[in-house]
């Protein structure tokens, strides 16, 4: 699947690639279906969105594209979670050298919650 986003700077700083509207809500309930029906994620506060850069990390050369559109291929096969966040995989040869995260490039889904369906208790 590929998506395409602006680049954009958040008043804390951070440099991220934002996903279209529809494909948070489509990816959580993709995760809620691989699930069994059984967790559902919460959206993200800021939105479905690629991290690029942390705030002071190799801001400079992204200042000139900020508003530019990214192209992107998400990665369905690679889903990852640390427990509580809940991502999958993208990639984006252009965003690779301007990249000054230490993670690999993803897209943020949403976070686990404690809820569970009546299907799945």
């Amino acid at each position: 699947m590929r998506a395409c986003g602006p680049l954009v700077r958040t008043p804390e700083g951070w440099y991220r690639v934002e996903a279209p509207a529809g494909l948070g809500p489509y990816l959580r309930h993709l995760y809620f279906l691989w699930t069994h029906r059984t967790v559902r994620l919460h959206a993200p506060m800021r939105g479905c969105h690629v991290t690029v850069a942390e705030p002071g990390g190799g801001s400079a050369p992204l200042e000139a594209l900020l508003g530019r559109e990214f192209e992107f291929a998400v990665l369905l096969d690679e889903v990852g979670t640390n427990g509580n966040a809940v991502w999958v995989a993208v990639e984006c040869p252009e965003l690779e050298p301007l990249r000054a995260t230490k993670s690999p490039l993803h897209l943020g889904v949403g976070y686990l919650t404690q809820e569970r369906t009546r299907h799945g208790r």
